[in-house]
């Protein structure tokens, strides 16, 4: 398969796109945007990470960033893309695996905005895009919630009637693709550490993942990516009986409440400002909400992780993944401090110099923090799924 893999993973905030060489994954270049930044723009770098090019955007969106990432390729004499991956947040109870795109699919992913409002809309929007001006491009969809396909109905199962059970409503769990690239990871591992591993991907959202023998076992993410660990917008844990009373008693209309929930809380609820953990860990110790903030992130993730290590039987190792999870030693250093009880111990030097393996000598557990690789695990579900080798939803689309 010659030519290039063009990798798609647009988000509400951000987009995020790379380039492979399709036969040997060999990553090209990485084109990114951050909406957060005024004026955006779509930003090239090498493999790399040196930067070779900005690129205006018209508006600070997905469907602007990837015209302005296709308009940049089309340009490009030694590119030519094969087909396109693209990173879905939500694929249900149907979509279980990573397939080749068509109508059947697209229709299937679009029922399920509603589960991640926050998401799953900004994720279709290059698809359509593409299958509007480039319909011939074979597309594969990988979905985040695949990879735990694999766990026991206990750990899917919410205690409602059978009837809302039927419905799909039960628990479905997220960062699948993360997770996906670190389970590929672990023959990094000492091979007695192997077999019970939790991995806690801390970013902008968070959510953390019990695996055992390399597949997902339990997660703390459910229904929607708003359940479990706190996060930088997003509230986490969260008593229904809350949302009842702000309903009642506040007046909350829907729509307000899942901008409060999904937008407003979090780190940004607690600590103000954009909820970032780099401002917050500036700050922490002469501002109380940041403090706060911080301390309750921690307390919320290690009690997460506990829960996993419990039904997992143990934990082996924990692998700190995401930006927050890679690069913030703080963190990291305060959510294992509620695991010493159980003989782990951090080094604290390689801890902040953000190696990666960051336990003492004799720690009953290994700590690493690792670079996750979403990019490169849609490169390759796209590679296998472009060779001819399954189609297991039959044609592509070839129209919008």
């Amino acid at each position: 398969m010659n030519g290039h893999i063009l990798t798609c993973n647009a988000g509400s905030g951000s987009f995020k796109s790379a380039l492979f060489c399709a036969d040997s994954l060999e990553l090209l270049c990485r084109l990114s945007a951050d909406y957060h930044e005024d004026p955006s723009v779509l930003r090239i770098t090498n493999a790399q990470g040196e930067e070779k090019n900005r690129i205006p955007l018209n508006e600070a969106n997905s469907r602007a960033s990837v015209e302005a990432v296709l308009d940049w390729v089309g340009k490009q004499k030694d590119i030519g893309i094969k087909a396109v991956g693209h990173r879905v947040v939500h694929g249900g109870e149907r979509l279980t695996r990573p397939v080749r795109l068509n109508d059947e699919v697209l229709e299937e992913m679009k029922k399920l905005n509603p589960l991640a409002p926050l998401h799953q809309p900004h994720n279709i929007t290059p698809i359509t895009h593409i299958c509007n001006f480039m319909p011939d491009l074979p597309q594969i969809v990988c979905f985040d919630t695949s990879f735990h396909a694999t766990q026991s109905q206990e750990a899917k199962t919410y205690a409602l009637p059978r009837e809302l059970r039927e419905k799909g409503i039960r628990r479905y769990g997220f960062h699948g693709l993360s997770y996906e690239y670190i389970a590929s990871c672990l023959d990094l591992l000492p091979e007695k550490n192997r077999d019970r591993v939790i991995v806690a991907h801390l970013g902008s959202g968070c959510s953390a993942c019990a695996l055992k023998d390399g597949k997902s076992f339990a997660t703390t993410m459910g229904l929607t990516a708003l359940e479990g660990l706190m996060m930088r917008t997003r509230c986490g844990d969260l008593d229904p009986g809350a949302v009842l009373y702000l309903l009642r008693e506040e007046g909350y209309a829907p729509q307000e409440l899942e901008k409060l929930l999904y937008l407003e809380s979090g780190l940004k609820g607690m600590a103000g400002g954009a909820g970032d953990m780099r401002e917050i860990l500036n700050t922490k110790e002469k501002d109380e909400k940041a403090r706060m903030a911080f301390e309750l992130f921690c307390f919320m993730a290690a009690r997460e992780i506990g829960g996993l290590a419990a039904v997992l039987g143990g934990m082996q190792a924990l692998i700190f993944t995401g930006k927050v999870g890679e690069l913030a030693h703080k963190t990291r250093a305060r959510i294992c401090e509620y695991f010493t009880w159980m003989g782990l111990r951090l080094d604290e030097s390689a801890n902040e110099q953000n190696e990666e393996t960051i336990c003492a000598n004799g720690s009953s557990v290994i700590v690493r923090a690792m670079e996750t690789n979403e990019a490169l695990m849609i490169a390759r579900h796209t590679k296998r799924l472009t060779q001819g080798k399954e189609f297991p939803n039959g044609k592509e689309r070839s129209a919008a």
